[in-house]
């Protein structure tokens, strides 16, 4: 009866680990595979409102191919997502995008419409934009770049490039590029 009951509750304690992780860490179906650029972390405290293209600045680590992004939304919104290139420490231009989508409260992925390559050592920027507020961030660490811009514009022209004048902000908001077809 003793082996029992140990045996549930170590079951149920392995469980909750593993389910916990699941939520809090990067996913890694392969060793090819995974996040490259970005977080998966639980750790947000704060909002974007719509009509805003937020970025986050990342270093690639090693030479890699990008085939989806991730974002986690505090509430069900329709987002577009992109890659944009390093131009003097902004956003430059478009190199990779996903095209508009509808997602729900909590992690969403969608496929870029076409995979891209990125190098080790360059500097990419992951932008976002909802038509509602949900772009969930974290607003004790980190600097992103905002520029105010129009959903419905991002929806059917494509994400803007080349724009100047963004403006910083403290914090980081939840999103990643995964190798992961």
């Amino acid at each position: 009866m003793k082996k029992s009951i140990l045996f549930v509750l170590v079951s149920v304690f392995v469980i909750a680990m593993f389910s916990a992780c699941a939520d809090d860490s990067p996913a890694s179906p392969g060793a090819s595979c995974g996040i490259v650029i970005g977080d998966k972390l639980n750790n947000e405290n704060g909002d974007w409102s719509e009509d805003y293209l937020v970025a986050l600045d990342q270093v690639i680590a090693s030479d890699t191919t990008v085939y989806k992004l991730g974002i986690k939304l505090g509430a069900d919104s329709n987002y577009i997502l992109a890659i944009y290139n390093n131009n003097a420490g902004q956003p430059g231009s478009v190199i990779a995008q996903t095209a508009a989508r509808s997602g729900t409260t909590g992690w969403n992925e969608a496929d870029l419409t076409s995979p891209v390559s990125l190098t080790a050592g360059s500097t990419y920027w992951l932008v976002a934009i909802t038509d509602t507020v949900s772009i969930t961030s974290n607003e004790d660490s980190g600097i992103v770049k905002y520029y105010s811009y129009l959903y419905s514009d991002a929806a059917s022209l494509g994400m803007p490039g080349g724009l100047t004048g963004w403006n910083d902000n403290s914090g980081r908001i939840k999103v990643y590029a995964t190798s992961c077809r």
